[in-house]
């Protein structure tokens, strides 16, 4: 669990900084400002990695995250980067990060 709490507190670091970064705007704004659009982008791929370095055991306790897809968005992002959805992000970002959020924050 020892090296989970670095991940997780990583994971919850990086949803902080997301929700600092957005602010109160809108998905107009986000998908017109490039810098804030890139530094959600680079968030998310450190959430990735950090949730793929979760150990198993913890991923298997908290079966309502859907681990895969949270990898999966970053290697998306990673080896796709002239193909990103930005509405696919602004819905992670808006309907997902804070469940994610509630969860992790349990074992901060």
């Amino acid at each position: 669990m020892d090296n989970d709490k670095a991940y997780i507190l990583h994971i919850l670091d990086e949803i902080e900084n997301i929700n600092n970064f957005l602010g109160n705007i809108n998905f107009v704004a986000f998908i017109g400002d490039i810098k804030t659009s890139k530094a959600v982008e680079r968030s998310l791929e450190i959430i990735g990695e950090a949730a793929k370095n979760l150990s198993e055991e913890f991923k298997e306790n908290n079966k309502q995250i859907p681990w895969r897809d949270v990898a999966g968005l970053r290697d998306k992002i990673i080896h796709h980067y002239f193909d990103v959805d930005y509405q696919t992000i602004w819905d992670i970002v808006q309907k997902d990060l804070p469940e994610l959020k509630e969860i992790l924050t349990k074992y901060k």
